[in-house]
């Protein structure tokens, strides 16, 4: 396989994605309990899942603790906004790999 774009024009849509879309309806479902993340971060991304996301984690203080204390971020502090310039010197670049 070489590494010139038209070669590897396949990777640009995901697997999951076309086997999704190709199955019947009959099979598919959307899961909506999560385990991997504390409630306060799941609830600033449950917009963008029609607010369907529930957490299933027992004891997310406990199972979900991020231990650490300091004046910004703080023990219950679980999410953190950054506000970023506006520049383009800022702004996230592609290193180029040979």
């Amino acid at each position: 396989m070489g590494s010139e774009p038209e070669d590897i024009s396949f990777l640009e849509e995901s697997l999951f994605k076309k086997q999704f879309e190709a199955a019947p309806e009959s099979i598919k479902r959307r899961l909506t309990v999560q385990y991997r993340m504390h409630p306060y971060i799941m609830g600033a991304i449950n917009q963008f899942y029609d607010r369907s996301l529930r957490c299933g984690i027992i004891e997310p203080e406990k199972e979900r603790s991020h231990n650490l204390a300091g004046e910004i971020i703080q023990e219950q502090h679980h999410l953190i906004w950054v506000k970023m310039p506006q520049q383009p010197s800022f702004a996230e670049q592609r290193e180029e790999r040979s």
